[in-house]
């Protein structure tokens, strides 16, 4: 039972790990974007307001 469940434990790690992968080639990392000065305004307009 222990072993079934390390073994699962370990291929969703895996499979995390893939999907993450995945993740990154099609969405860019944050540090990566050159924000759009008026969109940045609005996303802070929009924390301020919307906290």
């Amino acid at each position: 039972m222990t072993i079934f469940f390390i073994f699962s434990q370990q291929r969703k790690r895996q499979n995390t790990v893939r999907y993450h992968i995945l993740k990154r080639k099609y969405v860019v990392h944050p540090n990566d974007i050159k924000v759009d000065p008026y969109v940045k305004n609005h996303m802070q307009f929009l924390h301020k307001n919307y906290p």
